[in-house]
């Protein structure tokens, strides 16, 4: 599930979403894993060759020996590892949405939460276009279960105490998987909020 969240985070036809940035959070170790789109190198839409990837971001927390070069004392290869983009750190997920929401700067940001009674996607999206510009938006996904409502109101607590805007957000009465999720808010957020550059194909 991971994997395919991953993917669906970060590609899209020729190449990678460089503004974008995928965390998984593992609650039961205390641990989360980020990859961001802006520092990845060579990664590939393929379930194998990511899950290599994955585990080896993984290993360079929880196993002796895997860690990635220091960028500051070897910046040439940090830079030209596979590592590059994968950080794992002993983070919960309140402290991964802080550090989320903090990327902003002060700066206008929004977090998203996925519920089925939320507010449309679409009218979502026309109403952040009527203020400042957006900084960032943070969306926080739940298990197959979703996000409990106590759950869901205690995040929206926290990220509003860091100055962000929350928006519960619905995609529709059908239950998706959360790969699927994420691919339909890229789609809503490219039309509305933010479209980056496409290269043209090779």
């Amino acid at each position: 599930v991971g994997l395919r969240c991953v993917s669906s985070a970060l590609f899209r036809s020729q190449g990678l979403r460089r503004n974008s940035q995928a965390c998984i959070c593992f609650e039961a170790s205390g641990h989360c894993l980020e990859v961001s789109g802006a520092l990845a190198r060579d990664l590939r839409p393929d379930d194998n060759a990511l899950a290599f990837r994955v585990r080896s971001g993984l290993d360079a927390l929880l196993k002796e020996g895997c860690q990635a070069p220091d960028p500051e004392t070897d910046p040439v290869a940090w830079s030209a590892g596979e590592l590059r983009g994968l950080e794992a750190l002993a983070r919960t997920k309140n402290k991964a949405l802080k550090a989320a929401l903090r990327q902003a700067d002060g700066k206008r940001v929004v977090l998203m939460l996925l519920t089925e009674d939320g507010t449309p996607i679409r009218k979502v999206c026309v109403q952040l276009r009527q203020g400042p510009p957006l900084a960032g938006v943070v969306v926080l996904l739940g298990d197959d279960r979703g996000l409990p409502a106590e759950e869901a109101d205690a995040m929206a607590t926290l990220a509003e105490k860091c100055g962000a805007e929350v928006q519960r957000v619905s995609l529709g009465g059908t239950t998706l998987l959360a790969s699927h999720a994420i691919v339909i808010l890229h789609h809503y957020l490219d039309e509305y909020i933010h479209r980056c550059r496409v290269p043209k194909p090779r």
